[in-house]
């Protein structure tokens, strides 16, 4: 499980009382589910960050390499 005790989480805006998602953006990223901690947490770069952050906004446009 990836963790930074330094982190700081945010909460999606989205998110209800269930099914939440939480993002530490550091260096690195960090993805992770707020209501199960035991579940581990996604790290990726701030590129796929981005790219991943894009495709939610813009479905099919692709990333610029």
């Amino acid at each position: 499980m990836v963790s930074r005790p330094d982190s700081v989480w945010k909460k999606s805006s989205y998110s209800g009382t269930s099914n939440c998602v939480e993002v530490a953006i550091a260096e690195t990223v960090l993805i992770r589910d707020s209501g199960g901690f035991r579940v581990p947490s996604i790290e990726c770069g701030p590129g796929a960050w981005r790219c991943f952050i894009r495709n939610l906004a813009l479905p099919g446009e692709g990333c610029p390499d």
